[in-house]
């Protein structure tokens, strides 16, 4: 955790007003730790807003991908053939 805690990430968000705001700010401008972890964060958050961007192409693909899985009608798993009486054993893992 960063020497602002939670409010690093409040101040990255804009949430922070006020004395907060100053403290925060002032911190900042003094501590290189909190310094680059403020600028991760503004990455993190550009690059996870980003993510909601679709353009048309992405779309197209999308479609088409979609549509080949409906190709030869909808995926059904297999049913677990089982003997009556008789109680599913689990597979162990062998670790080397």
């Amino acid at each position: 955790m960063s020497h602002l805690g939670t409010l690093i990430s409040a101040l990255i968000d804009g949430e922070l007003a006020g004395a907060e705001l100053d403290r925060a700010n002032a911190h900042l401008a003094g501590c290189d730790v909190c310094r680059t972890e403020a600028a991760q964060l503004r990455r993190l958050k550009r690059e996870l807003s980003a993510l909601g961007d679709f353009d048309a192409a992405d779309d197209a693909v999308t479609r088409r991908l979609l549509a080949m899985t409906h190709q030869n009608g909808p995926v059904t798993a297999r049913p677990l053939r089982r003997q009556p009486g008789r109680r599913a054993r689990r597979r162990r893992l062998f670790r080397s």
